[in-house]
């Protein structure tokens, strides 16, 4: 029997160092439609939702892209045709004086889309949560408020999943709002807004004044869910450069029915008894550094592998990404990606993925034969180049090198790294990339340099397929509508062409 038992460890192992093949099919696109060709915005900061309903056609990708029209509306990308073509919509209200920001967006059972975003609102400065639905994601009126008259201001990073549940026989969307709360007493920032209910605070323990922004949620139809936050330990004292040394732990909490267990998300037990388990203890990171041009955020990712485990008794296999620098100015920010295999009460590393040393922007997704996938951006500071990689592993086989679906030298975009501009803003990237799986396909968006050479999109065979603007085709730079030289409307003066875009990926395993 032990015989066996170390055959079988070692067969494991051995499948594990053979390659993953290539993917049968890649779509990458550019998800500026043609009469905005002209456009040269930081459409940053990403998110997608995948309509179920629509058997994986259906997509919607919000970014921090004004309305065309100078509007207060906020633009909101829709395709009902699985991303090959897409609209723009400005649905989202009001930007105000302060803009609107944070979106994030999830479809409920069907074509109705939720949408949760930082709004501006008067008095000047003050911003609040908006959660927000459309009957229908194409819709091109306004998004109706859920919650007329309540107005949740210090709130930040708010992050939408939409969970699809039954009640006596009638399925009902689950919304979980994680977000970081001001407001909280002692500390205890780390929230979950139900939407239609009190929200739920995660920590539980003391904190420096606060937790760190990002708080993930991740479920699956049995109920289980899980929450991860940054606990925020101690500060040390502000370095010369003006950023803060912040040393924590992220930590994880779960819950076995949609958050309605007795004692909400109480299913995992730290040493000290409280709710909680330390998934990677003893983290640090310099708040306020920049990595390039991108600021360093929390890369946190939370995902739960689908299939149901053969012993059913055994818990669905959860996986958790984070950054950290280790409490060292010598070490570079770096992601990590981490397994459980018992319900989140114990964490192992995965080892050995490329190009996570400089990197932001951790995404997560399983497809359903299993495969998880890691989508990063990571920062040569040679070159001065953001590389947008995704990294697949199943269970017995990974990519010995991460598919590179996008390259770019930050000196492409001049008008937008220069902090001198009015259009430069935190964070260059975003603070986040997204990415979901619809079958045994990664579905997915990040944000990157347009410049439309083939060198950029190593996978890709025809930048037709890429762009739907307009593009020069012996620069790269992008035109306008009329595929004339992009000009300044107040100056009249010949720009770059370039700038940053949200791009829509499909990989097909």
């Amino acid at each position: 029997m032990l015989l066996s038992l170390a055959l079988s460890t070692f067969l494991i192992a051995h499948h594990r160092q053979q390659p993953l093949p290539p993917p049968s099919s890649v779509r990458i696109v550019d998800v500026i439609p043609k009469s905005l060709s002209g456009e040269t915005n930081q459409d940053s900061e990403p998110s997608l939702a995948i309509g179920k309903a629509g058997k994986g056609k259906w997509l919607a990708i919000s970014a921090f892209t004004p309305d065309p029209a100078g509007g207060e509306l906020a633009p909101l990308y829709v395709s009902d045709d699985g991303g090959a073509t897409w609209n723009l919509n400005c649905v989202i209200p009001g930007g105000g004086d302060v803009g609107t920001s944070d979106v994030t967006i999830g479809f409920g059972t069907g074509s109705d889309l939720y949408i949760t975003d930082l709004r501006g609102r008067q008095p000047f400065g003050h911003v609040f949560l908006d959660v927000i639905k459309l009957a229908d994601f194409r819709s091109v009126d306004p998004a109706i408020d859920l919650r007329p008259g309540q107005l949740r201001e210090q709130v930040d990073q708010p992050a939408v999943v939409v969970a699809s549940t039954t009640t006596d026989g009638v399925a009902t969307n689950r919304l979980f709002i994680g977000l970081n709360d001001f407001s909280a007493a002692q500390g205890h920032t780390s929230t979950i807004d139900f939407a239609d209910q009190p929200i739920f605070r995660l920590e539980t323990r003391n904190t420096s004044s606060q937790d760190g922004p990002e708080v993930r949620v991740a479920t699956i139809d049995s109920g289980w869910t899980y929450a991860a936050f940054y606990r925020w330990i101690n500060k040390n004292d502000p370095r010369e450069d003006g950023n803060t040394r912040i040393n924590g732990e992220v930590v994880v909490r779960r819950d076995n029915t949609f958050g309605n267990d007795a004692h909400p998300f109480s299913q995992l037990v730290g040493k000290d008894g409280k709710s909680g388990i330390s998934a990677a203890p003893k983290l640090s990171v310099v708040w306020g550094a920049n990595i390039g041009s991108q600021r360093i955020g929390g890369s946190l990712a939370l995902a739960i592998d689908p299939r149901k485990p053969a012993d059913p008794e055994m818990p669905n296999v959860v996986y958790l990404a984070y950054g950290s620098d280790n409490g060292k100015d010598s070490s570079p920010y770096q992601l990590h990606l981490c397994r459980s295999t018992d319900g989140g009460k114990s964490w192992t590393e995965i080892t050995g993925i490329p190009h996570t040393a400089n990197a932001v922007n951790a995404s997560i997704a399983v497809t359903t034969s299993g495969i998880v996938g890691f989508l990063y951006q990571s920062f040569d500071s040679n070159s001065r180049t953001w590389s947008t990689y995704l990294y697949r592993q199943s269970d017995s086989a990974s990519d010995s090198e991460p598919l590179l679906l996008s390259q770019f030298s930050e000196s492409t975009t001049p008008n937008i790294r220069d902090p001198q501009n009015n259009k430069f803003f935190h964070p260059y990237l975003g603070d986040y990339a997204a990415l979901s799986t619809y079958g045994d396909s990664f579905l997915g968006v990040f944000c990157a340099g347009n410049q439309a050479k083939l060198a950029n999109f190593p996978l890709v065979k025809d930048l037709n397929q890429v762009f739907s603007r307009n593009f020069d085709p012996i620069t790269g730079s992008m035109t306008d509508i009329h595929r004339n030289p992009i000009k300044d409307a107040k100056t009249n003066r010949s720009v770059s062409g370039l700038s940053i875009d949200p791009f829509f990926f499909r990989i097909d395993n």
